[in-house]
């Protein structure tokens, strides 16, 4: 198979053989055809026939410009409760998940899951956040609901930097996405991966969930990545990442933008 640069290079040598080596033949006078008079000649030429359209490509940011801009509405998520054993000695539980701040007045969004007990009924005795500059804030819960993962929490900070989101109706199929998330409480920054929105109207039922109109993505997802975006290409958030099928490869899951609103 000719590689691209190889096609360009005898095109080029046509084109000079076909002028002699020796610059432009046009005769005074003379006028070139543009483009678009030579595409409408040529269907004027074939009867019904219709010009291909041009694949137009969709304006987005670099998977740099987008952790740039999502990065100070990211939030770390830590939680600890502390339980009995069978001895009645006190163990201490710990847990680590993403949030996403959603207004200046320091609300955030995050899964349920991340801020309860494991069935998700109890919340965790204490919850911290960290910011993007690294400050630590209690949080309190302020709203949840079960069924859906979804939860908000509420730290008392100024300034803050809300997320953009997206809207519901402008989601398509295999649009390009990147999602974020400190997956398994990686030291430093946030874990950034992409892909693509592989499904639409995905439904979850896992025993105290359900959760109708769910993203698919092959976008990697991990423990910790729970309560993260999942972005377009312009870096607006679509939904929030919830749950992955550990048995599959690629297979992960975000409440729809739609839902989270």
């Amino acid at each position: 198979m000719r590689t691209a640069s190889t096609l360009l290079a005898l095109c080029l040598a046509a084109a000079v053989a076909a002028s002699g080596c020796s610059g432009s033949s046009k005769k005074p006078g003379a006028t070139t055809a543009t483009p678009a008079e030579t595409a409408a000649a040529t269907q004027a030429a074939t009867p019904g026939t219709v010009a291909a359209p041009a694949i137009q490509s969709q304006p987005g940011l670099t998977t740099p410009q987008i952790v740039a801009k999502l990065a100070p509405s990211l939030v770390r998520v830590q939680t600890s409760t502390a339980t009995l054993d069978i001895f009645g000695r006190t163990v201490p539980s710990t847990g680590v998940g993403t949030g996403v701040i959603i207004d200046a007045d320091g609300h955030i969004v995050t899964n349920n899951h991340v801020v309860t007990n494991d069935t998700g009924t109890t919340p965790a005795d204490n919850i911290t956040v960290t910011l993007a500059d690294q400050t630590t804030l209690l949080a309190t819960i302020v709203g949840r609901d079960q069924p859906t993962d979804l939860a908000v929490l509420k730290v008392d900070a100024a300034r803050l930097t809300p997320a953009k989101f997206a809207s519901a109706d402008s989601l398509v199929v295999g649009q390009d996405v990147v999602a974020m998330g400190f997956a398994l409480d990686l030291k430093g920054g946030p874990t950034v991966t992409r892909g693509v929105l592989s499904a639409k109207g995905r439904e979850i039922n896992e025993q105290q969930y359900t959760i109708n109109d769910a993203l698919q993505t092959d976008a990697g997802i991990n423990p910790g990545n729970s309560g993260g975006p999942l972005v377009n290409a312009q870096g607006d958030v679509i939904g929030i990442n919830t749950a992955i099928i550990q048995s599959a490869q690629n297979i992960g899951f975000a409440i729809s933008v739609g839902l989270v609103e």
